[in-house]
């Protein structure tokens, strides 16, 4: 059997430290950063190590052409992304005992995994991971070499930097940056003008209802515009599957916008319904000799209480049937309290108090003469438009959808926007 092998050499530490001067850009489609900086390493190699009584120095600086024709440690950055700038070599110095610290100026591009959930006032954390690839050596702790803290970027400001070094188990040296957005820019150049054409939409509820050219142009500008903002902040980060704060604020802002255009689309129907159940019923009216102001009113009202409600015309529910004890007659068809009952030839008063002849009062009750209206008015409305009408009226009109959403739009807006940008306004 042959002689047993030598005990193997102790490896030969190194250390490494990355000095950042500036951070240069941050590209958050492509989730990577780039900083410029000096990357430092210093190790001890014995074969250089000389008299300093007879070099007359402590230290040797050599040209730094000479790194070719000496050992040194071949330095891996995990997460760097591949790229054409060459490094730029500044310091060779060996001291008398053999210890080589070489200095150059690197430009890094690193790749850094970014989460956005709390964009424009997130946080983002950013690692360059250094490691050795050459074997027989370690990489060691660098202790008294701290990293100064870089100045930002008009975007992001350098929240924190510190290093996680090295270990015998874990032979990564890391330097982590934290990042934290500038938000001033998105909250005046995004934020507050996005919230400025809401505002926009929503003063279209004040304009009238037959300028239609003025309200849809508007909300439709409104739309536009705040749909561009949204591009714009898409056209930022990368597809993400999950929510992000102004997104979802700019998405929320679309669709109010887009509701403004959708409530005139409704108020203008409904408007156009009840010009047509205005005209037909004023016609009908016209032939059946129903001229005055107070007749009109009287027939109105006869012809409503005979009708079902709003609610039970939608949802098909039946009036109370009449019953054997009231004759037939059911509560709504008995006459008002402040109504008197025609007794003979005396005037009777109708709800505004004018005064009708009981000729005039039979005419006016006539079941006839109120189907007929009434029939006029349903074909003047349309299958859509009967839904809306309650007798010869419309139970809701187009003015009382435009003043609910004035007072419901903006606070509605104002309580979605704070729980979404809790944190921006």
């Amino acid at each position: 059997p042959g002689a047993p092998a030598p005990p193997a050499a102790p490896a030969d530490p190194v250390q490494l430290w990355y000095d950042i001067r500036y951070l240069l850009g941050v590209d958050q489609k492509t989730q990577r950063i780039e900083t410029t900086g000096v990357l430092t390493g210093s190790w001890t190699d014995g074969r250089l190590a000389f008299n300093e009584s007879c070099a007359g120095a402590k230290t040797m600086y050599l040209p730094i052409e000479t790194r070719f024709e000496i050992w040194a440690p071949d330095v891996y950055i995990k997460n760097e992304v591949l790229t054409d700038v060459p490094d730029e070599y500044l310091v060779l110095s060996v001291d008398a005992n053999g210890k080589v610290m070489l200095e150059r100026e690197k430009r890094l591009v690193t790749k850094c995994s970014m989460n956005f959930r709390k964009m424009p006032y997130d946080i983002q954390r950013c690692d360059i991971v250094f490691t050795l690839e050459t074997p027989g050596v370690v990489l060691q702790a660098a202790a008294d070499k701290l990293s100064s803290k870089p100045p930002g970027n008009p975007e992001w400001n350098v929240k924190n930097l510190h290093r996680k070094q090295a270990t015998a188990t874990d032979q990564e040296d890391v330097l982590v940056l934290k990042l934290r957005r500038r938000a001033t820019y998105y909250r005046k150049y995004i934020i507050i003008p996005v919230i400025l054409f809401v505002l926009v939409s929503y003063s279209s509820f004040y304009v009238a209802r037959a300028a239609a050219p003025a309200r849809v142009g508007l909300t439709l500008i409104a739309f536009l515009v705040i749909t561009n903002f949204n591009a714009s902040v898409l056209n930022r980060i990368p597809p993400v599957d999950y929510d992000v704060r102004l997104l979802n604020f700019l998405y929320m802002s679309m669709w109010f916008s887009a509701f403004a255009i959708f409530e005139y689309a409704v108020v203008n129907m409904l408007f156009r319904i009840e010009a047509r159940v205005v005209k037909a019923r004023d016609k009908a009216e016209d032939e059946a000799g129903i001229k005055k102001l107070e007749e009109k009113r009287e027939i109105k009202r006869l012809i409503k209480k005979k009708a079902q409600g709003p609610v039970a015309a939608m949802t098909g529910l039946l009036r109370k049937r009449p019953s054997q004890k009231d004759g037939g007659r059911t509560e709504t068809d008995a006459p008002p309290p402040d109504v008197e009952a025609p007794s003979g030839d005396k005037p009777t008063l109708d709800r505004s108090g004018s005064k009708l002849t009981p000729e005039r009062r039979s005419t006016l009750e006539n079941e006839e003469v109120q189907e007929e209206i009434r029939k006029e008015v349903r074909i003047a409305a349309g299958r859509l438009g009967r839904v809306f009408l309650y007798g010869t009226s419309m139970w809701i009109k187009d003015q009382h959808l435009d003043i609910f959403f004035r007072w419901v739009y903006l606070p509605l807006y104002a309580i979605l926007s704070a729980a979404l940008l809790n944190d921006v306004i």
